[in-house]
């Protein structure tokens, strides 16, 4: 683990050398990698800009926990967390959503397999179906929320994700609350859903 979390910080600041500005973290997991740099190379802090997916303030499928991203690795987001100025989250409230959950007979997915599709599309979505069969044998829901091309987007700065300044205060379980006295942050307060679709469709499928 740690000779694997050296040669990560080490490409790292390698490719951070290369420029003198910020530099664009886009966190689409949880936050092991990102506090495994931070803890070692702390003054990075300084200029990395984190958007994050992650996180809930007002409603998530399981209130008794932190949001999947934190709850994997609490530590790692809990010092991430602390270190980064102003971190952008894209929160789990607005992300566990039906409007962004592709099923086995959602339009994206008939794009994927139509006949003039791009032969890589064959290949995401086989892997869809997978996930799919996955989830079934599990007892599980059987779609996939595109939370994750989502926080792309707000990384991109397009205009799908509408964040507001919090204060946050972060439990030892990663769990996030407002607090007058806690983190500055941003927080996703609303989603133009139509809009991020009609953007992902016309880049998968164009």
């Amino acid at each position: 683990m740690l000779d694997t979390a050296d040669g990560l910080v080490e490409n790292l600041t390698r490719l951070c050398a290369t420029t003198d500005g910020p530099i664009r973290w886009v966190g689409m997991g949880p936050m092991t990698n990102l506090s495994a740099v931070l803890s070692l190379v702390p003054d990075l802090a300084e200029r990395i800009v984190v958007t994050q997916m992650g996180g809930w303030l007002d409603r998530y499928r399981d209130k008794t926990r932190a949001s999947h991203n934190f709850h994997t690795d609490p530590v790692a987001a809990g010092v991430a967390l602390r270190l980064v100025r102003t971190p952008q989250l894209v929160l789990s409230d607005f992300t566990n959503c039906s409007a962004i959950d592709v099923t086995a007979d959602s339009e994206l997915l008939a794009r994927l397999r139509s006949a003039t599709a791009p032969k890589w599309a064959t290949l995401l979505a086989a892997n869809f179906d997978a996930w799919f069969q996955h989830q079934s044998t599990k007892g599980r829901r059987r779609g996939s929320w595109m939370h994750d091309p989502l926080t792309l987007s707000a990384a991109l700065e397009l205009p799908f994700v509408t964040f507001t300044p919090e204060r946050i205060r972060i439990e030892r379980d990663a769990r996030i609350y407002r607090d007058p006295d806690g983190h500055a942050m941003e927080v996703a307060c609303a989603v133009d859903y139509d809009g991020f679709l009609d953007w992902l469709h016309k880049g998968v499928c164009a």
